[in-house]
């Protein structure tokens, strides 16, 4: 999962020419991705985990409202989706 993840973010980074790092934020203060960007992402990840067998929907109403964001950056967002499959 986490090379997914990884791989998502790399490519988002190189099509909106972005320096991509281990410890990138991807959402909230301090993120690199504007919205569009961001969207373009989440969009990604789930189509690639899709077509690797794992289908989830990584926003949904409260996922925004949590104190601490799973979007901020690449462990979070494995995390998240680890709990979300439980």
């Amino acid at each position: 999962m986490l090379e997914i993840v990884k791989k998502c973010v790399i490519v988002v980074c190189e099509l909106n020419k972005i320096t991509f790092k281990e410890k990138i934020i991807l959402y909230g203060e301090g993120s690199e991705l504007d919205s569009i960007t961001f969207v373009q992402l989440i969009a990604m990840i789930e189509q690639e985990l899709a077509e690797v067998g794992i289908d989830v929907v990584l926003v949904n109403d409260r996922v925004f409202s949590y104190k601490n964001s799973p979007f901020k950056n690449i462990g979070s967002i494995v995390k998240y989706i680890e709990d979300l499959q439980k």
